[in-house]
């Protein structure tokens, strides 16, 4: 297998582009490049075998050290396990329902199927930072965020914000006025639960500000996208022979030999 250590800028030129790649760099703030992890015959992985997987800590975090990616068999299949569905070069997996603690959200079943003639869907992906969702599952997501931090919280506003009007931001710090909050969890098909806590739904932008690390998709066509933030904190790994993706989470410390 091939094991290289990723320890560089993750995402941030490429977000909500999708173009379903690591961006990696030169160890001085600066992407040098994006490393292609899709399924065509010429791409890098194909070349390597159908496996590869990769763990990120902080994704926010620039000195994080212990960040890899393995390509080949030697790629850790292990915990939760859903299947993965390829779409122009792309994958998508089968999101089920969103939860906020024990409460299940009001979200139609099959909300984020994607439909024959290509609108929506869920993909995953290494080149957006934030999670991207379709406005049937962004509303409630949101609705129910506020609903658990009015009166305890300031909102700033954004509606005048021409690219995100509906990003959810509070004054404030995610580390001391988040204490508590619960858990978010994505249900993927299987039984394979995404659970994220506080330092992957929410981001500080500025000393006083934090926001929320999922928005309104961009796309017309109603795409959802999982972004790093997402996926930090987990052991991310696809099995391209068996259309398998597995996650398990885990400190990528852990994982080294």
């Amino acid at each position: 297998d091939k094991r290289t250590r990723i320890d560089h800028d993750l995402g941030h030129d490429n977000d909500n582009g999708n173009d379903g790649g690591i961006i990696s760099g030169s160890g001085q703030g600066q992407p040098t490049g994006i490393l292609g992890l899709g399924p065509e015959k010429a791409s890098l992985i194909s070349q390597l075998g159908s496996k590869f997987s990769y763990c990120f800590g902080d994704v926010l975090d620039p000195q994080y050290s212990h960040n890899q990616l393995i390509l080949g068999d030697g790629a850790k299949m292990e915990g939760y396990s859903t299947p993965i569905l390829v779409y122009d070069g792309h994958y998508y997996l089968t999101l089920g329902a969103i939860s906020v603690g024990e409460k299940r959200l009001d979200i139609k079943p099959h909300a984020f199927t994607r439909v024959l003639w290509g609108k929506g869907g869920v993909m995953i992906d290494t080149g957006t930072t934030y999670t991207y969702l379709a406005r049937v599952g962004f509303e409630p997501l949101s609705a129910e965020v506020q609903n658990l931090t009015t009166g305890l919280l300031e909102r700033v506003n954004y509606d005048d914000d021409d690219d995100n009007p509906e990003k959810l931001c509070y004054k404030g710090m995610v580390s001391r006025d988040l204490k508590g909050f619960p858990v978010v969890t994505y249900h993927f098909a299987r039984g394979a639960d995404l659970v994220l806590d506080t330092s992957s739904m929410f981001y500080q932008n500025g000393p006083d500000e934090f926001c929320m690390a999922v928005l309104l998709t961009k796309h017309d066509d109603d795409l959802s996208i999982i972004g790093m933030m997402a996926q930090q904190y987990y052991n991310i790994a696809y099995d391209l022979h068996a259309m398998e993706l597995s996650f398990q989470r885990i400190d990528c410390e852990l994982l080294q030999d």
